[in-house]
């Protein structure tokens, strides 16, 4: 039977061909359409439902108008095609139902039963394009058809009450698009009307008088008519006096009333109604059952009202349950909820604003995450896009601010500039998440002044004027873009002009600069309310102006007014980096008046500073910094060994493993030099030699250290506990594996996807976690600690290892050795005759005086002799079995050689060469991890190839006219070597790089180029060095640990573990250091430039000794 009903369509289709009868053809093609649908009706194949509408095309073309039917074909065919419509959702089939319902309303007369009915129908389907296309023709059409069926509805009538209420919604939603304020004065009309024709009782009481209110208020927010809310809030009154607390129109009731006093709140700042309308959202919120459609909507609207509680008043609570709401409210409403993007987006904002008060990096990256969501998940012509993207950058740059990744500045300021090139229409709807030191943007000059925030921000960064330029015109158009009537938006523009200007007058020194700056910040303060929450702010950039003209021209006037405003300004808002910047203030006034008085509060503020435990790591460590060095100049020497104990403890946190080492090396360079001076304070304070040393090696090679954190041998692990061991490595793969050229480029373009920088925060939080919880396991207490008294005692197995710290309180030798650890004191050692023989910035001239053989002679005396003396080493070995000594040098001590320390002019065997064989490590964790990789390889498959490079002719450089021979003779050794060597076959970086890898030793004879501003980019220069230079910090990515460790790193090459940079020189930033990081065993590396010709020997000599004693080596 069902065979049959299957065919029966396709016979009828097939028989309604035109024939000389058209009505037995019409006939049979109604037929063939009912056949269709029916199919369709039983088994939904949406085939059946398109051959339906194809047949009753035929016969709605083949109906003339005349025809008394047609009407009836027609109205079939348009519930076919709403049919389809419902299914497919087509554009071109609501297009065609408007068409045929056009002309089925103009057929119908007013007194057809179906006439109500069929308005009906045209409204929804009109309405239905109109919220696709938002066309006023659309609107304006559904409005004349509900006219038409409010014609038809007579007053005493049932449903009048309810169309008089579509009428004025509908109104409504046509000002929205017009703003025609005509159209809300009808919609008012029409909702009076409507209350009154309804009976006191009637069901449809409480929607009706809701929906009055509602159309009151929005009246009131347009033409600013306190009369209106007030109204409105009467309405709502007494649709809630008429709905019993069971109804389920009641929770409405409430979340509009809500609404009404939160509006109320707005106009009146009257704290009362604010109150009011949460106790009353939470009701309305809490009343619905976890079924009904409003509860998300109406949770989110709660939120948002502790939120803005807790904008007024800072209570955490508020700020916490708003967060909890609407958490629940983005992970549990509807995936198509139409407030999904909004309600997103309130989320990032609220854990911005938590971020900000707790400082949780769960929150931002959370916030930015959901903030890149929505960015990505609407369009660039909705009008709250500039909104979002704004929201983004004011996400992305405070967690900039707290980890040094450039990555977020740049995306910050990627998608700002995106905003503010938006058309002005979509700018009208760009306020944005308050950032705390930017202020509420609240119109389009907010976009500017966030934008030129950022700006400024990676000025201080990276030192571009044209960032700053431009940030100084960005603040310029913020204020051409806000009325002048906005006083409180003109006031935060100023504000931000002010401290730009500032910026540039300290760069240029151009009197216009200041003068304005100080013009701009004073009208920031005096546009700004005392109770403003802004106006610490304001307060301490006029003071900063201040601050910065006393400077230039010690105006004592001006050091008065910017420490008295410093001072009303941390009544409002206390910070680490507000209360150190007036502890400078203090300090710069001591060294003009020599009043100890000043240099007592200057301490005390900078002491205060510490203890800000929510403020960013970087500040709280630069205030400990100043405060440890007014004590070491008082000679308060614990009091000072405290701090610099505390900044030791801070620097990992402002130099995280999610930084990329470019990131790292902009974070610790302003305590460049703190780790020596640590140690010496420790040993003035009468702290033994290993608490001192332990603080040395805390604060030096932070990079490195990092580095070999996430590149250690974790095997003992992984043989008790394997699957905690796989997710450590996983954790430290993904950290270690970013290059450091790309990660100053914005990932602004992946929106809708996590960035980068949350990733990364998320994956460090995790790994520090984890390692924390390995530490509680059975024999895994020490895992990934820094060394204990045994680890550094262990460093001395192969020869003594000894710490040469410099520092201008005293200069100390530390010595290790297999039973103990002790320093002595070098009192001939001075800080300023080291920087005197290195001062020259002429690289010749400072060349020639550090080899001369005064300094040499100098060299022995104060430091080389006195240490070898203690350690017993006073005359030439007696036998061939030499010690041997691992160096390690401070500061720009290890500039100097003094591995060639002694009176050589004198002809005695006074020096280092006559009595030790001499090792460098930049420090004892480095020196560690090399045992440890030996230890690794010992059990490692043997690698063969030695890649040898001569770079004979370089572009752009001299040629060496004896590297091809030193490669030449280094081929021929191998075999001897029991090993093969290997060229590469193009001398460019990225061939260079992979070859390295599976390579025993890697032999360079060519040119080094030291980078002084960013040692990291110092170089080997290869073919391709000037568009692809093979940098420090490619090889210090090059991540060979693991596997089987090259065992030799020879850098033939001029200066390539020189590192000039006085702020880095604890790093140990150069080419040798980065072999060493890579997981290179051994590194011979140069301190200067060196003749090619001496190469090709000196090479030749440490090859052959490798040879005659490979076992020993190899082991080493």
């Amino acid at each position: 039977m069902s065979s049959h009903i299957d065919a029966a369509p396709d016979k009828a289709e097939k028989t309604a061909q035109p024939a000389q009868d058209d009505h037995q053809h019409l006939l049979k093609l109604r037929y063939a359409e009912i056949w269709f649908f029916s199919r369709f009706e039983k088994k939904s194949a949406i085939r059946d439902l398109n051959h339906a509408i194809s047949v009753m095309e035929k016969l709605v073309d083949k109906t003339s108008a005349t025809q008394d039917d047609r009407m009836l074909v027609v109205q079939h065919f348009v519930q076919l095609l709403y049919k389809r419509y419902g299914v497919t959702r087509s554009t071109s089939d609501l297009n065609r139902l408007i068409e045929f319902l056009e002309e089925v309303v103009e057929a119908t007369s007013a007194s057809d039963p179906d006439h109500v009915a069929i308005l009906d129908t045209f409204t929804d389907v009109l309405l239905k394009r109109f919220d696709l296309t938002h066309s006023k023709c659309d609107i304006d059409r559904i409005i004349d058809v509900l006219g038409m069926k409010l014609a038809a509805t007579p007053d005493d009538h049932p449903n009048r009450a309810s169309r008089l209420t579509d009428q004025a919604s509908m109104l409504e939603k046509r000002f929205n698009l017009a703003r025609s304020v005509d159209d809300l004065h009808k919609a008012v009309s029409l909702g009076s009307a409507a209350i009154s024709a309804l009976p006191e009782g009637h069901y449809q009481q409480t929607i009706v008088l809701v929906h009055y209110a509602q159309t009151l208020a929005k009246r009131s927010t347009v033409i600013g008519s306190f009369h209106d809310l007030n109204d409105a809030i009467d309405v709502c009154d007494r649709a809630m006096r008429i709905t019993p607390q069971w109804h389920p129109d009641r929770a409405s009731c409430e979340h509009t009333r809500s609404n009404l006093l939160h509006m109320r709140f707005a106009q009146t700042g009257a704290k009362k109604s604010l109150d009011a309308a949460i106790q009353m959202a939470e009701i309305a919120a809490m009343s619905l059952s976890e079924s009904s459609p409003h509860r998300f909507l109406y949770r989110a609207n709660l939120a948002k009202l502790l939120e803005i509680r807790f904008g007024e008043r800072g209570s955490l609570e508020d700020l916490n349950r708003a967060i909890d709401l609407l958490d629940d409210v983005v992970d549990n409403a509807p995936h198509d909820s139409p407030n999904k993007i909004d309600n997103m987006s309130a989320l990032s904002i609220s854990l911005g604003r938590r971020f900000q008060e707790i400082g949780s990096m769960h929150d931002i990256n959370y916030a930015i995450d959901l903030s890149t969501r929505v960015v990505g998940d609407t369009s660039d012509d909705d009008p709250y896009y500039a909104r979002h993207l704004a929201n983004l950058g004011n996400l992305a740059g405070p967690r900039y601010e707290r980890t040094g990744l450039i990555i977020d500045l740049n995306l910050a300021i990627d998608v700002l500039e995106k905003a503010v090139i938006l058309p002005p229409h979509l700018l009208t709807k760009a306020n944005a998440f308050p950032y705390a030191s930017i202020g509420p943007n609240s119109n389009e000059g907010g976009l500017w002044v966030s934008l030129g925030h950022w700006l400024a921000e990676r000025f201080e960064r990276t030192g571009t004027m044209e960032d700053l330029d431009r940030s100084i015109y960005v603040s310029e158009q913020a204020m051409a873009k806000t009325p002048p009537r906005d006083n409180v938006n003109r006031a935060l523009h100023s504000h931000h002009l002010g401290r730009r200007l500032v910026k540039r007058f300290e760069q240029t020194r151009q009197e216009i600069d200041i003068v304005r700056a100080l013009a701009a910040a004073r009208a920031a303060v005096e546009d700004t309310p005392d109770e403003h929450i802004y106006r610490s702010a304001h307060l301490s950039g006029l003071a900063n102006a201040l601050f910065v003209k006393y400077k230039s021209d010690g105006s004592e006037e001006d050091i008065e007014e910017a420490i008295a405003l410093r001072l009303e300004a941390l009544e409002l808002t206390t910070t680490a980096s507000s209360l150190a910047t007036l502890g400078s203030y203090y300090g710069q006034r001591f060294q003009r008046t020599d009043d100890k008085e000043h240099l007592d509060d200057a301490l005390l503020y900078f002491s205060s500073a510490v203890t800000c435990e929510d403020s960013p790591p970087v500040h709280r460590a630069e205030a400990a910094r100043h405060a440890a060095m007014i004590l070491a100049d008082s000679e308060r020497w614990v009091e000072a060994c405290g701090f610099l104990e505390t900044v030791m403890d801070l620097l990992p946190h402002v130099s995280p493993r999610l930084l990329n080492n470019s990131d790292k090396q902009h974070q610790l360079s302003p305590f460049s030099g703190l780790a020596s001076f640590a140690a010496a304070v420790s040993l003035q304070a009468g702290n033994d030699a290993l608490h001192a040393l332990q603080l040395l090696e805390k604060g030096r090679g932070l990079i490195g250290a990092s580095l070999l954190e996430l590149r250690s041998d974790i095997s003992k692990l992984s043989d008790v506990y394997p699957d905690i061991a796989a997710r450590l490595e996983e954790l430290r793969n993904q950290l270690d594996a970013r290059p450091d050229q790309d990660d100053a480029q914005s990932d602004h373009l992946s929106f809708g996807k996590k960035t980068q920088g949350s990733g990364l925060s998320e994956a460090d939080e995790e790994l520090t976690n984890l390692i924390v919880g390995i530490r509680d396991l059975p024999d895994f207490d020490d895992f990934l600690l820094p060394p204990s008294q045994k680890d550094l005692l262990k460093t001395s197995s192969t020869g003594p290892v000894v710490v040469i710290n410099m520092n201008y309180y005293r200069c100390d030798a530390f010595l290790i050795k297999e039973d103990r650890i002790w320093s002595i004191h070098l009192p001939d050692l001075k800080e300023a005759d080291i920087n005197e023989k290195v001062k020259e910035t002429d690289r010749r001239k400072k060349l020639d005086s550090i080899q001369s053989p005064d300094t040499l002679k100098w060299l022995w005396e104060v430091a080389v002799e006195p240490i070898l003396k203690e350690l017993r080493y006073t005359e030439i070995p007696s036998t061939d079995a030499w010690p041997q000594v691992w160096w390690i040098l401070t500061g720009p001590l290890s500039w100097l050689p003094i591995h060639a320390a002694g009176k050589h002019a004198e002809g005695k065997s006074e020096s280092t060469l006559d009595r030790v064989m001499s090792s460098y490590s930049s420090s004892v964790k480095s020196l560690m991890q090399g045992r440890s990789v030996a230890l690794q390889d010992s059990a490692s498959p043997a690698l063969e190839n030695a890649l040898l490079v001569a770079m004979q002719h370089t572009p752009g450089a001299s040629s060496l006219h004896f590297a091809e021979k030193e490669v030449e003779m280094l081929a021929a050794l191998c075999p001897s070597l029991k090993l093969k060597a290997v060229t590469p076959s193009k001398r460019c970086r990225d061939q260079i790089l992979q070859d390295l890898r599976g390579t025993k030793i890697f032999h360079f004879a060519g040119h080094g180029r030291l980078d002084i501003t960013d040692p990291a980019q110092s170089l080997l220069l290869l073919d391709d060095w000037q568009s692809h230079p093979l940098t420090v910090g490619n090889l210090r990515d090059l991540n060979l640990h693991g596997t089987s460790a090259p065992f030799l790193g020879f850098l033939s090459a001029c200066s390539t573990s020189a590192n000039e940079r006085i702020k880095l020189v604890d790093e140990s930033i150069h080419l040798a250091g980065s072999l060493q990081l890579a997981g290179f065993r051994h590194v011979i590396g140069t301190l200067w430039e060196v003749s090619d010709s001496c190469c090709v020997e000196v090479a030749k000599t440490v090859y052959e000794t490798i040879r005659d004693e490979a076992v020993a080596l190899l082991q080493d």
